[in-house]
């Protein structure tokens, strides 16, 4: 599987013409970067052997495997999107069994360009403009069994607002407004703060992301994520502090994590039961700061892709 950099064009979003219903300039989409990029070589590495893994174990199995859902969340100018569904479309195993790419943007200028990059690379997709996983509705324990349901997700992506918030002040929360001025002014307010992670580790959207994706991942589901590194020494201190208060109080501890592994069980409905192994795939330096992209997913998973820990 080839993940290719697709074309994008910004000056398709209106430049502050109402005419489409979006009202929004090409300005408040976030515009490619060398961000964008290194999850675009992220992919490259270790996608196609996920996606393997998850169509062998379903056939080995006996289990249905029907189209992969792929979701991006924050899509902004759309080139993950439009480079998986691509891939996805030109891969002939991926094909056998098709895949359904999703992408979430509360940014409606945002909506609009990843349509107009997905129509460039002549994909297929379909956008939502919402706020994270939050219009996906979370599986539920079915029966007397109690049988432990897992989410629709198969690939989930997220080059999240990792930037400390200035003054450390906190990510704002997405609301609803019956105002449609007001609306309007908060969705224009959460458009800015979405270049920012808020907080002083800048880590508050993306906990929100983990929580959904720690319950909506499917049983063999991959969460490709973006981090700085003071994102994921915040992870790391956060799961260190948990645990340490649950041995306090006598709970059974699920596992260590080793130097190479995470693993997460604050996360999600079920946190100590469903926890999240996350991985170091790829790192690039920027000025000043270390950037790397995680692959997030069930400790079940084998995980014998040597293609990680790669930094350049």
């Amino acid at each position: 599987m080839i993940i290719n950099t697709p074309d994008w064009d910004l000056s398709s979003v209106n430049n502050g013409s109402d005419s489409d219903g979006f009202g929004m300039t090409a300005s408040t989409v976030y515009e490619p970067a060398e961000d964008t990029f290194l999850m675009l070589d992220a992919l490259q590495l270790d996608l196609e052997y996920m996606i393997r893994s998850r169509l062998h174990y379903a056939t080995s199995a006996s289990i249905k495997c029907g189209p992969l859902l792929v979701v991006e969340l924050g899509s902004g100018a759309g080139l993950l999107t439009a480079a998986v569904a691509k891939a996805l479309h030109e891969d002939d195993k991926s094909a056998t069994v098709g895949a359904h790419c999703i992408a979430v943007d509360l940014n409606p200028a945002a909506c609009h360009t990843t349509v107009q990059t997905c129509k460039l690379n002549k994909v297929q997709i379909d956008v939502i403009q919402g706020d994270l996983l939050t219009w996906m509705r979370c599986p539920k324990s079915m029966g007397s069994k109690h049988v432990d349901m897992y989410g629709p997700v198969d690939v989930l992506l997220f080059n999240p607002p990792y930037v400390r918030g200035p003054d450390g002040e906190p990510a704002p929360v997405p609301m609803a407004y019956k105002d449609s001025v007001a609306q309007n002014q908060f969705v224009s307010i959460m458009t800015d703060a979405a270049w920012l992670g808020g907080g002083s580790d800048g880590v508050d959207v993306l906990k929100r992301a983990l929580h959904q994706a720690a319950d909506l991942l499917s049983e063999r589901g991959v969460f490709y994520v973006l981090m700085i590194n003071y994102n994921y020494a915040a992870l790391v201190k956060d799961e260190m502090l948990a645990r340490q208060e649950r041995v306090t109080n006598n709970h059974i501890e699920y596992e260590e994590s080793s130097p190479d592994i995470l693993i997460l069980t604050t996360f999600g409905s079920n946190p100590i039961n469903r926890p999240l192994a996350c991985r170091r795939l790829l790192s690039r330096r920027v000025p000043g700061e270390l950037l790397a992209v995680y692959r997030i997913y069930r400790p079940h998973i084998s995980d014998v892709n040597t293609n990680t820990n790669v930094v350049i």
